[in-house]
Order: structure tokens, then C-alpha cells, then sequence
């Protein structure tokens, strides 16, 4: 009996060979698809904080160790497959973590869904969570963790600030309530909580620096700069490297390009509380640099919130009860009020769904953009809000110039922070 000859034997090897290299591989593809479906425990130490695969900032490692090594995820699962979301009592969030502390506990656990941008399958998922106005979280969007981990570096934002109009705030305290003076009506008897100052990113940017390696305290002075782009601007560096916001066509993140307000990008410094509020479009906020963490409440919370009803107030749609006071939170009955408490770290992108109430605290040395882009079609939250605090009665104007005091309130840049 003759044996089989080297070149069939070579063969017959290579195609066995083959066959085992596809079979591991439909294990792997399984093993990862399980993975995915599952989301363990994320080590917060290889993810940049309380990001996803994100490089440290030079600016931001300082704090880094005084995060949590891990968040619970839940798992992802099609709409209308369980019930969701998975809300706590407003009282237990700000109990269990005080607004003041910008340093998460470690029990803290994530319940919003959180979707791969870059998986066809996920994405999909996604959608229909947007469509049905419920909020989540995306990861590896691609074409913003260029942005953040590549393109905005400390030289680039320095230079390309100086091109922009920016709005910077000053606050006694870590508390930033919102308001705007479009009248001389509104203005007279009025005192706004916080002061407008003249401050270049790079001034602002030392002291977000100084802030995260001192920690400093709740009752400390803090700054808030912001810039954006108007309307329909192309134009700024803002508007191009921010291009799936400012897009012409409809995207995931942009529904109706006609409603589009424009991007609002907000340089947060630890410990930096934004009072709550509502708005009315659709809301896409991307985390480009550290984190921030949001409390989010349904609009059918609105009758006790304290939300400021007169269209004329300069705080209009804004909460005034202090959620960092512990006996207002009480007296205010937020251990009726449903809510969901979630951080949002470098490279996440947030969906707000319209007429949801947001707070939101800086954990650190941050870069947050957004975009909204008009109401939903079927309007969903409008009438709780409106059986709240009425309806609308006046026509929204764009106005290039708002939020803008009369010169004489403008103060001079801080020469310290840390007294």
C-alpha cells in the first residue's frame, strides 16, 4: 500500500489547519458578541476615569485616582424588552452622592443603556431608544474621539480661542443658575447670581488646572466659560471640527437641521453645579474632555421642581431649589421624584430627550458640546410641561447677542481662586 505523497499531505494539513482557524474564529466572534451584550465591569484606571478607551488629558490625571476602579453597566437589551429606565428617588441620588462632592462613591452603578455608535446593530438599537424619547449613552463615535483625543490639544484650543467670543462666569460659590437679560424690563430690581468676566481660554484654562490638583471647596470662587457657534455657522473652527452637529442633512444626532440652534460648548471646573432646568429640543451632549455627571429627571416631575414659570424671569425654565441642600430636598418631596443618575465620560455622547430636567455637576476639568435640534415629532413631554407652568406664550426669537449685561458689570479677570 503506497503512502500518501508530501504535496497531497501538505495540502490535507493546510486545510485542516483552516478549518480550525474558522472555528476559533466563530468562537471569538461569539465570545465578543456576548461580551458586548454583557458589558462588565469597566477598570476606570485602563478607560481614562469614566470614559471608554479614552487617553488621560495632561490636565485631567491629577484627579484620575480619586475615581471609582470600576462602574457596573447594564446590560443592552432591544426596547420594550424589559422596563426601562430604571429610575431611584431623586433623594437617594443627591443623599447617597451630595452635589458638593465631585468624587463619586464607589458603590455608584450605571443604569442608562449604553450603545457602540460603531456596530450597525447597536446604532439601530439606539434609534429607536432616541425615537421613543428615552435617554442613553453612546460610545466609540468615531468622528468625535478624533476630535477629543487627537485634535483638541491644550496649543490648538489656546490658539483657536482667540478667534471666538467666549461668555465667562463667575460665581462666589460652585453654584451656576442661569439667566439672560433681553429687556431693560427684566433688568431693573434684578440681581443675576453670577458676575460676567473678561477672561481669555488660557487664563480660564490655568485655573480649571488649579482647580483639580487643590480640590478646591464647594464655597470657593469658580469660573464657567462657554462658547458656541449661532444658527447656521459654518464657519468656526467649532462648527468644522464639530461637523456632525453642524451637518446640512439629518443625521443620528441632528433630526430636523431646520430647528438646529447651533453647538453650545461648555469648559466646566470641578465642582461646577448647572441648576436645573428643561429645554425643548432634542438634546445631544458630547463629552470631549473629563467628565460630568447628570441627574435626570421625566417632565412629569415638573410640579416639584420649583421651575420658574414667568417667560419674563431671566432664569425662565429653571429650577430654584437648591439640590445640594439636603432640607429643601426634603421639604420639596424628592423622595417622590423619579430619577436617574448617570456620568458621562470622555468620548460618551448623552441623549436628553426634550422637556427632561438636567443637572449637572463638573467632575473635573472638562469640555462638554452640544446640540439640539427641535422638539420631537409626536411631542412628548410638552404636555406635562405646559400643565406645569403653561404654555409658551411668546415667539421664540435668535438673537445674536444675549446673556450680555451692560458693560458696567463686566469685571475684571481674578488674579487667585484659592483662597
Amino acid at each position: 500500500m503506497r503512502h500518501l505523497s508530501s504535496p497531497p499531505r501538505v495540502i490535507l494539513s493546510l486545510c485542516i489547519f483552516a478549518l480550525l482557524l474558522f472555528a476559533i474564529g466563530l468562537f471569538g466572534i461569539h465570545k465578543q458578541r456576548r461580551a458586548i451584550q454583557s458589558l462588565p465591569a469597566v477598570n476606570m484606571e485602563d478607560l481614562d476615569g469614566y470614559g471608554l478607551g479614552n487617553t488621560l488629558s495632561s490636565t485631567s490625571s491629577s484627579s484620575a485616582s480619586s475615581f471609582p476602579l470600576s462602574i457596573i453597566r447594564p446590560q443592552i437589551s432591544e426596547l420594550g424588552s424589559g422596563v426601562y429606565p430604571t429610575f431611584r428617588s431623586l433623594l437617594s441620588c443627591v443623599q447617597e452622592w451630595h452635589p458638593d462632592q465631585p468624587d463619586a462613591p464607589s458603590t455608584f452603578r450605571e443604569t442608562l443603556m449604553h450603545f457602540n455608535y460603531s456596530d450597525p446593530m447597536e446604532r439601530a438599537m439606539a434609534e429607536k431608544y432616541r425615537n421613543a424619547e428615552l435617554p442613553f449613552k453612546l460610545y466609540d463615535v468615531r468622528e468625535l474621539d478624533e476630535v477629543a483625543q487627537i485634535k483638541w490639544t491644550e496649543e490648538y484650543l489656546h490658539k483657536h480661542m482667540k478667534n471666538t467670543k467666549p461668555h465667562v462666569e463667575q460665581s462666589d460659590s460652585n453654584h451656576f443658575m442661569y439667566w439672560s437679560i433681553k429687556s431693560k424690563e427684566q433688568n431693573q430690581g434684578y440681581s443675576p447670581p453670577t458676575e460676567l468676566i473678561d477672561l481669555t481660554f488660557e487664563q480660564w484654562h490655568e485655573l480649571a488646572k488649579r482647580a483639580d490638583e487643590a480640590k478646591i471647596d464647594s464655597n470657593a470662587k469658580h469660573f464657567y466659560f462657554m462658547a458656541g457657534t449661532i444658527g447656521k455657522d459654518k464657519t468656526s473652527f467649532l462648527a468644522k471640527d464639530l461637523d456632525i452637529f453642524s451637518t446640512k442633512q439629518e443625521n443620528f444626532f441632528i433630526t430636523n437641521v431646520e430647528a438646529n440652534k447651533g453647538i453650545q460648548c461648555r469648559f466646566g471646573m470641578r465642582g461646577i453645579i448647572a441648576e436645573a432646568h428643561y429645554d425643548s429640543g432634542r438634546n445631544m451632549v458630547a463629552m470631549l474632555k473629563g467628565a460630568k455627571r447628570y441627574i435626570l429627571t421625566p417632565p412629569d416631575s415638573c410640579k416639584s421642581l420649583g421651575i420658574i414659570s414667568d417667560e419674563n424671569h431671566p432664569s425662565f425654565r429653571h429650577s430654584v431649589i437648591d439640590w445640594s441642600d439636603m432640607q429643601q430636598a426634603q421639604s420639596h418631596g424628592f423622595d417622590k421624584i423619579d430619577a436617574i443618575d448617570t456620568i458621562l465620560g470622555e468620548g460618551q455622547v448623552l441623549y436628553i430627550p426634550s422637556y427632561w430636567f438636567h443637572y449637572i455637576v463638573s467632575l473635573k476639568y472638562s469640555i462638554q458640546c452640544n446640540s439640539r435640534s427641535g422638539s420631537p415629532p409626536r411631542g412628548e413631554g410638552k404636555k406635562a410641561i405646559d400643565d406645569c407652568i403653561g404654555p409658551r406664550t411668546k415667539k421664540k426669537k435668535n438673537k445674536k447677542k444675549k446673556n450680555r449685561p451692560p458693560p458696567s458689570s463686566v469685571v475684571s479677570p481674578p488674579t487667585t481662586i484659592l483662597t
